[in-house]
């Protein structure tokens, strides 16, 4: 009512009175009566720009969702981005909530609340720009990478190898281990025959390695007969986490080799190369060949000895047979219990003999075997086994081992399983061959008798590789749904598929077709080649009926009549080559046609090849499926996956293909699918669909829900992988048959397309918008019933019941107990579900959530809680849990009062979890109540962020509240209380936890907390000791610790409560990052000397106004391996090494960082010195030791190692270095910045700059290439005194800016003692006359004559800018001729006075233009160019003025820009 009276009747002659009013008053004043009279368009505009940036927020969250769902790691700028904004909508829906109070007014109504009105309206314009900038921080996501690629898997990522512990094993393993050990030696060559163990062994030392801690980082490459070694550095760089985007291999081996030289950082890593066959340069693959006890170090397997013979650090360790006890107990295992019986155990032992105590033919041949223990006739059976074996007893081993093999090979029963194994052995060694190949190319070769239907092939492949992997003649990839073969198998299965079936193979370095007399016995050709091969005009090979044929990365053009003599090739596999689609006319007895990676072309003579069943396209970059294709009568199976030029499929082609049983496309480019309304038109229409009645099985991505037709033409799918409306990455996450993926923004009937046919079935579901809402209900309506066959589901943003599982009216079936709640679910996620209160209520069936391991709720406002704790017990696979910006979350589990507590939760334990994350729950106050313990056995990492009310894990019984107290009235106060455990946390980050007093117990449960890697503690303002003596005692593994914004934290590290014999031994271990920021009470990082930090290499301390030092006297003797040391923004830091520590201990007289590269010292407005130099002269006090005139470096502290020296806004200093530094000190120095430091009158002193060594020699900066100073107003000289000792003869890029009483820049002598400078830049010094100064007076008298340079100054000068130097005149005061002979590029800007370069000639061959304030001259010499453009400036006319300051003023504008660029 009051706004109506005093406001709302202003109308809009009130408001243009404000306007005038507002406008006419100062704008402090404007700026507050605006914020009384504009409140509801101020309002008005907040919730525009709330909206905006919803729409930014959710863009941004799909991209972070991507990154998530493809295993990235999220940018932090990001993440704390999204923060951000989570914070402030949270806070403009509580000034929007708010508006009602201002309304009502005061006096029930009759006058406005002037004061709340104002309060709002300002926090409303407040909000309203903090969102804007919000805006504008989210338009550089468009440059900035939003995700990274997660950390290298490394040794989790080989494959498991069946290590069998004998002692001959174990004998050799621990010599490989001791020689890793011997710093001596660096090549390790394990050396054996073919089958003998080889990559078992090794594969089992790098996991023992990395288990013992041994070396940091384990790297494995497969180097094969004929290596590749490009794809080897690839997969070491790949297992170290390093991208090689480069082609050259120079350039990949010294990124490989930098990576590998890892000393710097302290680590070890080792190198395996396994199945290396012939020596080669290993400097040129960049693996390092280095000795010592830090970098790295490799391990090779061969059969061949005496590989790099002439390294001296290598050694050799034979890799022999088992002995025969060993052999008889590998064979027993596999032949099983046969192998005991009383009559066979006579010829089982002949057989061990027979196998020449071969590992691998002890494996393969015993398996044979015990499929051959069953029925009758097994005595004869074994008895043939040892009379084949005797009829080689006399070869070598290899052939004994070849003969072995072929062996069991002959001992398949199943004929189809000798030709899927043969057909393994055709594709390339070491390769994952994909099962799904095996079963195209099977299904063309026709080897299933009685089996026409692609389904059914594809389960008849699957069981051949299981009977194949249980003989051992195939074995387990790494990659999905692909298997492997050994190499000596490969080669055994290579010669019978040669013997046998006339194969042809040719594999690796192959550069023309394989000549022979006769191609006509050949039935398969596999050549695979990455060399330029020259293909054959015709080839006769009249029975021929497979052939692969992959030219990588070469793509050679096939000749026409290529084909014209293969009329009977049934299977064809091209990847790489360029094909003249005519040719493919004379293969009319062609069923598989496989073209991968194809240029584009005229493929239309494909619809001609009336037999063909199975045709792919794959990463082929054809634009068009030709309508021939619709003639395919036969096709039943069409692949275009990611085919992503694809944009044509012309009506009729997908129905015409009337047999087809499977269709894929995802990741193909093909999205126009004409919609069901608009008349026909270039591209196909999904009712196409309609007439495939065989189609089985369905890859496809529609752009838009409403291209959907109304009929059902998904119904009869039994795999597929429907897309509506998303990206195709959502596919990627989860390897299932059945997926719905859909986004439905507007809303969609759900029988579409029969799409609710598909949802009851399927085992992914995605449903995201509010176009879902009737899909949702459709998947919940049958209740727990209806969800049984779901592996992933996910519900973003869209209506939802109030409880998405109810169990409490579910009748069980008679004789039958209650269905379990998702009991095969692996992946839920729910997101911004405003209705949603409970996931599932209790009671629920044993088995429920029995599979979940990956839980993430987010955006769920009225979700009180997780789950009941009852419920905590069926979460046994549980691995990731993450709830994020649930507001009303109080608990994450809830323990109902009707609950057994004694007999069900006195300890609960999530046996799997390895990630929990928690964070925008301003409710939260424990994880659970009433519990007496709780377990994270397998917790790795823990985030914890933003829970304002968090104080504590959990609660238990005995400290639990009564329901009238408040939550922090609870005694405990610790975060991780006693009974809690996390033996195995790595990562732990805190942040805005407002309540949070301590992190830990007196007394922690044993183990928990030993393992913590990464600590980050931020904005936890009630935190007063983050270390507490028990907790640092455990840190033994740490690598980072980052403390941001503590405000009450006084102290980093305690120690006082250590005793003393902990105190001299290593209480803890830190051993790459401290990170200090923003600690305003902080006044020690330790008051006693943390040996803890003796591995550290970065320390950083930012923000901490109350500490005065860093370091004690005796505390820089504990960081030995600190390499990089920021200080930044101190104000009470007066020095960094203090003379005391105030606890009475004993000063030292010296201190060293005898590792420390990187030193940055920034804005220290009280720093005087590094470490004082005397306790009796200097004051200790912060408000006068600046009144001692000390050097920030002396004598007392060294630094050999430092090569980067960085100073910044240093006010107090006055003097760098003093007159007797010690002689190793900043030798290796390469870069210098020295900027706003107001009181350095001189940066070098060299005069009287000495060491009191034997030779006297003056210090000398010679590693110095770099060198910046800026802003130093009361610079002289950088280096005062003429010496003849050069200290900076390595410069070679200088720059020097802003220096007002800066008059020249060198002296004569050391201008011609800068021998390497190339580039020079002076800028905006006001002073300058000249750049190379004249001879002082006096000298010129005591020589009798001007002083003559008798050396070329600047002989190495490439590039000289001079820029707004007002009184400079000259370059060089010298009269004799000055040579520049590299000189190409010169800039002069505003430098008005600037008669001429020299006064002498002046040479400059390779100068051909001066830029001049943006203009080019030249006039044949230096001096010349310049005297004339002085010239032109007196004689111009007074009307090109205007055009002069034109192009001057729009100079000044760009000059900033200019000079950071130069810089």
């Amino acid at each position: 009512m009051a706004e109506g009276i005093a406001f709302s009747g202003l109308g809009k002659l009130g408001g243009a009175v404000v306007e005038k009013i507002g406008g006419c008053l100062e704008a402090p004043i404007g700026r507050q009566y605006r914020y009384i009279f504009c409140l509801n368009s101020n309002l008005e505009n907040l919730e525009v720009q709330l909206t905006n940036l919803e729409t930014t927020r959710r863009g941004v969250q799909m991209g972070v969702d991507e990154a998530k769902r493809s295993a990235r790691v999220i940018s932090p700028i990001v993440e704390a981005w999204l923060d951000s904004v989570n914070e402030v909508t949270k806070e403009v829906e509580r000034i929007i909530h708010d508006k009602p109070k201002v309304e009502k007014g005061c006096f029930n109504g009759w006058c406005p609340n002037l004061k709340l009105r104002y309060s709002l309206s300002k926090k409303a314009v407040k909000k309203t720009s903090c969102i804007e900038r919000l805006q504008g921080e989210s338009i550089n996501f468009n440059c900035t990478r939003l995700s990274y690629n997660p950390l290298p898997l490394g040794v989790d990522s080989i494959p498991t190898k069946e290590f069998k512990v004998f002692q001959s094993r174990i004998s050799t393993m621990n010599e490989i281990i001791d020689s890793l050990k011997n710093d001596a030696i660096n090549l390790i060559g394990l050396c054996g025959m073919g089958g003998i163990g080889k990559t078992t062994m090794v594969y089992e030392v790098a996991k023992r390695v990395k288990e013992e801690n041994l070396f940091h980082e384990v790297a494995i490459a497969i180097v094969k007969q004929q290596p590749d070694m490009a794809k080897i550095q690839g997969d070491i760089a790949e297992m170290l986490g390093l991208e090689l985007d480069k082609d050259s291999m120079i350039v990949r081996a010294g990124l490989l080799r930098r990576r590998l030289l890892a000393s710097e950082e302290n680590k070890r890593i080792l190198v395996i190369l396994d199945d290396v066959w012939e020596e080669f340069d290993l400097t040129d693959l960049g693996v390092p060949m280095v000795s010592g006890r830090e970098g790295c170090k490799t391990i090779y397997t061969s059969r061949n000895q005496d590989l790099w013979h002439d390294v001296q650090t290598k050694k050799e360790i034979p890799l022999e047979l088992l002995s025969e006890d060993e052999a008889w107990r590998l064979f027993r295992e596999k032949a099983g219990d046969s192998a005991d019986a009383p009559d066979l155990q006579p010829i089982a032992k002949q057989i061990v003999n027979g196998c020449g105590r071969l590992p691998l033919a002890l494996v393969i041949i015993g398996s044979a075997l015990s499929k051959k223990s069953k029925g009758h006739f097994i005595k004869h059976r074994w008895e043939d086994m040892l009379d084949r074996l005797t009829c080689t007893s006399s070869a070598s081993a290899d052939k004994r081992l070849s003969s072995s093999l072929e062996l069991s090979y002959s001992y398949l029963e199943d004929k189809e399983a000798k030709h899927v194994f043969l057909l393994c052995c055709l594709f390339a060694e070491d390769q994952d061959i994909p099962i799904e190949d095996l079963v195209r190319y099977g299904m063309g070769l026709s080897l299933f008798d009685g089996i026409n239907e692609l389904g059914k092939v594809r389960h008849r492949v699957y069981a051949l590789v299981e009977d194949l992997k249980s003989c051992y003649l195939i074995l387990d990839s790494k990659a999905d749904e692909c298997v492997k073969v050994h190499d000596v198998v490969r080669d055994v299965g290579i010669s019978i598929a040669s013997r046998d079936k006339g194969a042809l193979v040719r594999h690796g370095v192959v550069f023309q077709w394989p000549r022979q007399v006769t191609y006509e016995h050949c039935t398969c050709i596999s050549l695979l080649t990455k060399e330029t091969i020259e293909l054959p005009e015709r080839l006769s090979c009249p029975i021929l009926e497979f052939l692969m044929l992959k030219c990588l990365n070469y793509h050679p053009k096939l000749p026409f009549n290529f084909f014209e003599g293969m009329t009977e090739l049934r299977v064809a596999a091209l990847r790489d080559v360029n094909i003249p689609f005519s040719s493919l006319q004379f293969l009319s007895n062609l069923r598989t046609l496989c073209l991968e990676n194809i240029p584009n072309g005229d493929i239309s003579v494909t619809g001609e090849l009336w037999n063909l069943e199975i045709l792919s396209f794959r990463h082929s970059s054809i634009l068009e499926l030709p309508k021939s294709i619709a003639k395919l009568a036969n096709l039943k199976l069409l692949d275009l996956t990611a085919c992503r030029h694809l944009k044509t499929i012309p009506p009729g082609v997908i129905s015409g293909l009337v047999k087809l049983e499977e269709l894929y496309m995802r990741g193909s480019g093909f999205r126009d699918w004409e919609g069901e309304d608009e008349k026909k038109g270039r591209n196909v229409s999904l009712r196409e669909f309609k007439f495939l009645s065989n189609l089985n099985t369905l890859e496809i991505w529609i752009s838009d829900a409403s291209l959907l037709p109304s009929i059902p033409i998904f119904s009869r799918l039994e795999k597929y992988l429907i897309v509506v409306d998303f990206s195709w990455s959502w596919a990627s996450v989860y390897p299932i048959q059945r997926q719905l993926i859909l986004d439905f923004r507007m809303q969609i009937p759900s029988a579409c397309g029969g799409i609710d046919s598909l949802l009851k079935g399927s085992e992914c579901v995605h449903l995201n918008g509010q176009g879902s809402k009737d899909l949702v209900h459709e998947l919940l309506r049958d209740g727990v019933q209806g969800l049984e066959h779901l592996k992933a589901l996910s519900i973003f943003e869209c209506d939802t019941p109030e409880c998405l599982v109810n169990t409490m009216n579910l009748i069980p079936q008679a004789n039958s107990a209650a269905p379990a709640v998702f009991p095969i679910l692996d992946s839920l996620s729910l997101s911004d579900l405003p209705d949603l209160r409970e996931i599932c209520h209790s009671p629920v069936a044993a088995g429920s959530f029995g599979k979940l391991s990956s839980l993430q709720v987010r955006g769920c406002g009225k979700l009180g809680n997780l789950f009941q704790l009852s419920i905590v017990r069926c979460l046994t696979l549980l691995k990731r849990l993450s709830i994020i910006s649930c507001d009303i979350m109080e608990e994450v589990f809830v323990k109902e009062s009707t609950e057994d507590v004694d007999v069900a939760t006195i300890k609960i334990e999530f046996p799997k979890l390895e990630f929990l994350k928690l964070e925008g729950l301003p409710r939260l106050a424990c994880f659970c109540r009433g519990i007496d313990g709780i377990e994270f056995p397998q917790l790795k990492e823990l985030r914890l962020k933003s829970l304002p009310q968090l104080k504590f894990l959990f609660l238990s019984r005995s400290n639990l509240p009564s329901d009238s107290q408040e939550n922090h009235s609870a005694p405990f106060t610790s975060l991780f209380p006693q009974k809690a455990t996390f033996p195995n946390l790595e990562v732990l980050e805190l942040t805005q936890l407002e309540n949070l007093e301590g992190l830990g117990h007196k007394h922690f449960s044993a183990g928990s907390l030993s393992k913590l890697k990464e600590v980050t503690v931020r904005h936890c303002d009630k935190l007063v000791n983050v270390c507490p003596s028990e907790l640092l005692s455990r840190l033994r593994n740490l690598d980072k610790f980052i403390l941001e914004n503590c405000s009450l934290l006084d102290v980093v590290f305690e120690l006082e409560e250590v005793d003393c014999y902990e105190r001299n031994s290593d209480v803890f271990s830190l051993t790459e990052c401290l990170a200090l920021y923003d600690l305003p009470k902080m006044n020690y990082i330790s008051k006693r000397d943390p040996l803890g930090l003796k591995f550290i290499h970065t320390l950083d301390v930012c923000d901490c106004d109350s500490l005065r030092y860093v370091f004690s006297p005796t505390m820089t003797n504990s960081i030995p391996l600190l390499q990089e040391l920021k200080i930044r923004t101190c104000k009470m830091m007066s020095r960094i090494v203090a003379e005391e520590n105030g606890l009475g201990e004993k000063s030292v007289d010296e201190v060293e960082f005898p590792q420390l590269r990187i030193l940055r010292l920034y804005d220290l407005p009280n720093l005087v010195t590094f470490f004082p130099r005397s306790i009796a002269t200097v004051v200790t006090s912060n408000d006068h030791l600046h009144n001692t005139v000390q050097a920030l470096f002396n004598e007392k502290v060294a630094f050999p190692c430092l090569e980067e020296l960085e100073l910044e806004g240093l006010h107090n200093v006055n003097q760098i270095w003093c007159s007797e530094l010690s002689n190793c000190s900043f030798s290796k120095l390469k870069g210098l910045r020295v900027e706003d430091c107001g009181l350095i009158e001189e940066v070098f002193g060299f005069g009287n700059l000495n060491v009191n060594d034997e030779g006297g020699q003056h210090v000398k900066f010679t590693g110095l290439t770099s060198m910046v100073l800026s802003r130093l107003d009361k610079l002289i000289d950088i280096c005062k005194t003429d010496h003849q000792g050069i200290p900076l003869e390595n410069l070679t890029y200088l720059n020097v800016s802003c220096c007002a009483s800066l008059r020249n820049m060198f002296s004569p002598s050391m201008a011609i003692g800068l021998v390497h400078l190339e580039k020079l830049i002076i800028n905006d010094c006001s002073a300058m006359e000249e750049v190379v100064a004249k001879q002082e007076k006096e000298q010129e008298e005591e020589a009798g004559q001007e002083r003559r340079i008798d050396r070329t100054p600047f002989p190495h000068l490439r590039g000289l800018k001079v820029i707004n130097l007002p009184k400079l005149r000259n370059f060089c005061h010298v009269i004799h001729p000055l040579e520049l002979p590299l000189l190409g590029q010169m800039s002069v800007m505003d430098c008005p006075k600037m008669e001429t370069f020299s006064l002498g000639c002046v040479s400059t061959p390779k100068l051909r233009s001066v830029d001049i304030d943006h203009k080019e001259a030249w006039k044949g010499n230096l001096n010349k160019t310049m005297q004339l453009l002085q010239e032109e400036d007196e004689d111009e006319d007074e009307d090109d003025w205007d055009e002069d300051w034109e192009e001057f003023f729009s100079y000044r504008k760009k000059k900033s820009t200019r000079g950071a660029d130069d810089a």
